[in-house]
């Protein structure tokens, strides 16, 4: 496990930096080319593309609010969940949602948080063999595209070197701990 120190510090920065926009000019293409793939094998994209769909697009359809909290809170799709997971979902989507206006958890964007989160995500899903190696392969391309993206967001900040500082004394930590093998 890495040094917590390094953890704790790039937690810090982006949770510094949590609501500054992202875009997704590096990531988007690879997450369709993996939602076209998803199609031809007639199977659901992973689970961190749909949520990645959910925030660059906004929630698409009748119940893509409800779709995206369930992904969000429970990792599983709407009609996946318990009836008591459903009310759940119901119940903070009628708290999120009025007619004077839709929360901004609702509207379309990437915020530098969500995609911090989504590449972390996206490192597990290249491990699920669920998926065929060209699909967890394209994640990899995908994750690699979300770290441009959180790049570019952190120089459009204006805090670039301090994300890049953090970043790489984590990898840098975890190196080190892999090197002296204690995985």
């Amino acid at each position: 496990m890495p040094s917590i120190k390094e953890l704790e510090h790039l937690d810090n920065v982006v949770d510094s930096h949590a609501h500054f926009p992202v875009e997704p000019d590096f990531s988007k293409g690879w997450a369709r080319s993996i939602v076209k793939r998803c199609e031809t094998l007639k199977i659901k994209p992973p689970l961190v593309i749909r949520r990645f769909f959910d925030r660059v697009t906004g929630p698409q359809g009748h119940d893509g609010q409800l779709q995206k909290l369930s992904r969000d809170f429970y990792q599983k799709d709407h009609q996946e969940l318990t009836q008591k997971q459903r009310d759940d979902v119901d119940s903070l989507h009628s708290k999120l949602w009025n007619p004077a206006g839709t929360s901004d958890y609702l509207k379309p964007g990437l915020s530098f948080a969500e995609a911090y989160d989504l590449k972390l995500e996206t490192y597990r899903a290249q491990t699920d063999k669920a998926f065929t190696p060209e699909i967890r392969s394209t994640l990899s391309d995908f994750a690699r595209g979300l770290e441009r993206d959180l790049e570019e967001a952190a120089k459009a900040g204006g805090f670039y070197p301090e994300y890049s500082k953090a970043e790489k004394s984590l990898r840098a930590a975890v190196k080190e701990i892999r090197a002296n093998g204690n995985n």
